[in-house]
């Protein structure tokens, strides 16, 4: 069962990286949509440690290198969430500007976390557990998304907020790894980051509310979403028959 796909010839480029075919593939909604869109979270405060500031950027980055899986893809360039000078000089930028940049590392990422800076906020699994949340719960309170190539921002556009993508690395990646889907960065519905430069406007951009990419959004959030409902979780319940009446789930859509 794919997420969302609303693009035969996508679902068959999704299905060439997974050995699947068109005869065991369905098409659910994206079951962290329940996350994003359902009253739940929409009836709950944001998370203490945001509240202080007036705007939150979360990056999530994807891996380059892991022992754990054995990639080795490059590094991160010059714009590098590890790298104790890049972010001083990018604190500063976000400290005089009253802005938290959270970072979530890959879990299977061999970078070394740095301390946390007065602005900057480094997490992981560890730290979710503690503060009983998801990251997606951060997500859904964040002002803007800073990531890769990571397909964190699928679930994102369901949120309508700004992304940025930093493409840096982006031949390398494409010639070692390589991308599930074809033509990835006209997929990629956002800023598009090569440079520090770029990526200090796309945070300036999103602090005076100045959305470039809206439309580009919403056009992206059509081709990954089919529906754009909270029933991803009853799709596949019911698939999986474990959930009855069809008709009426149906008339929900």
């Amino acid at each position: 069962m794919v997420g969302g796909f609303n693009s035969y010839s996508t679902i068959n480029n999704y299905g060439s990286g997974t050995k699947a075919t068109m005869e065991n593939v369905d098409i659910s909604t994206l079951t962290f949509n329940k996350v994003h869109l359902v009253n739940l979270l929409d009836e709950t405060m944001p998370p203490d440690f945001l509240k202080r500031f007036d705007s939150v950027f979360v990056w999530m980055p994807t891996v380059y290198s892991s022992k754990k899986v054995g990639l080795s893809d490059g590094d991160y360039g010059t714009i590098n969430p590890f790298n104790e000078e890049f972010i001083l000089n990018l604190n500063k930028f976000l400290k005089e500007n009253n802005v938290l940049l959270v970072i979530k590392p890959h879990p299977m990422d061999d970078a070394k976390i740095l301390e946390n800076k007065s602005n900057v906020l480094y997490i992981d699994e560890k730290f979710l557990k503690q503060e009983k949340l998801s990251i997606y719960s951060i997500l859904k309170y964040s002002d803007a998304l800073v990531t890769d190539f990571s397909s964190i921002f699928i679930d994102y556009v369901n949120l309508d907020k700004p992304i940025a993508f930093i493409l840096e690395n982006f031949e390398s990646y494409e010639n070692s790894r390589g991308f599930v889907l074809n033509d990835a960065e006209k997929l990629m519905c956002g800023s598009k980051i090569k440079t520090n430069e770029d990526l200090v406007e796309f945070l300036i951009d999103v602090i005076n509310q100045n959305d470039k990419y809206k439309e580009r959004r919403r056009e992206c959030k059509e081709m990954f979403n089919v529906f754009s409902t909270q029933l991803g979780c009853e799709i596949i319940l019911k698939a999986i028959g474990l959930k009855e009446s069809e008709e009426k789930l149906w008339k929900k859509l």
